[in-house]
């Protein structure tokens, strides 16, 4: 199972839903301490935000599992930030309401009907 950290812009409105909006992602060691990387997902957020010189808009972070094709699955914690572009104005934070064995459980049954999919669209 892969683990990871997502920064994306909120589309503004009448904004096709089309357009990328990831700023960035980085994978995390799934042996680590689970409960210090949730806790690390604003730090993480911020200097992104930082780094990459984001203008004012609305950004989520999220912490959470990745499906075997790198795309998030199930959350652990999501951060909703108000940006500025030099700072943030405010932020709201969610946990997931599963419990980490049940994100582990959630995770592997999607990457198993993924694959079942992708091994059925190749027999036909």
């Amino acid at each position: 199972m892969r683990l990871g950290y997502t920064l994306e812009e909120a589309p503004a409105p009448g904004v096709s839903p089309g357009r990328d909006v990831r700023v960035a992602s980085r994978e995390l060691d799934a042996h680590g301490d689970w409960e210090r990387l949730r806790e690390g997902l604003h730090a993480w957020a911020v200097e992104e935000l930082t780094r990459r010189r984001c203008e004012f808009g609305l950004y989520i972070a999220e912490f959470g599992t990745w499906l075997a094709e790198g795309d998030p699955g199930y959350y652990l914690r999501e951060s909703y930030f108000v940006w500025s572009g030099d700072e943030v104005f405010t932020t709201h934070v969610e946990d997931s309401g599963i419990n980490v064995e049940g994100v582990r459980v959630l995770t592997a049954q999607a990457d198993s009907y993924h694959d079942l999919r992708r091994r059925e669209a190749h027999a036909s």
